[in-house]
């Protein structure tokens, strides 16, 4: 008698999928007040929600500044009850949480210090989340930028830059 092997594999196509029945606080920011706009908004967050799969346990609107949202998400985090309370931050987009880079990154760094999840709705999360390989890359760089060029010690005393930051062919960039 011959004997019949069986080969399995499984496969779970995105995150979303993955984290489809969390429980989810939706956050969203706008710089300004605008009614009609912010209703709108709100909308295409809760259906992308719903659409994703999370269960929705609270909201969070913030019309204002990206501190406005530091301080809102440190809110959420601290008193998010870890046990029964929400896993994931869900937003829109990245501008939600800042238009800066930097700035939504450390916003990121306070949710994921907290043990819940950011997740977007455009998927610009990969790039905030500085765990993320693509995030962490990201972030290496802005890191890079923010000391290039025209830190004193970057200056020799013609006040040019130094050999070893500047060669013929332009930049020099290590990791």
């Amino acid at each position: 008698m011959s004997e019949n092997k069986v080969f399995f594999y499984g496969r779970v196509g995105n995150q979303s999928q993955l984290e489809a029945g969390k429980k989810a606080w939706l956050f969203l920011r706008m710089p300004h007040a605008q009614p009609e706009t912010l209703l709108i908004k709100w909308k295409r967050l809760q259906d992308k929600a719903m659409e994703l799969g999370y269960k929705v346990v609270d909201t969070t609107i913030v019309t204002g500044s990206d501190e406005l949202s530091k301080a809102a998400i440190s809110y959420i985090v601290e008193n998010n009850d870890p046990k029964n309370g929400a896993k994931v931050i869900f937003t829109l987009t990245g501008h939600d949480l800042s238009r800066d880079l930097k700035t939504a990154q450390e916003i990121v760094e306070v949710i994921t210090q907290g043990g819940m999840v950011y997740r977007s709705a455009d998927e610009s999360h990969v790039m905030l989340d500085i765990h993320d390989p693509v995030g962490a890359v990201l972030s290496a760089i802005i890191s890079g930028a923010e000391d290039y060029p025209g830190e004193d010690g970057d200056l020799d005393e013609d006040g040019d830059l130094d050999d070893d930051i500047m060669d013929d062919e332009g930049l020099v960039f290590s990791m």
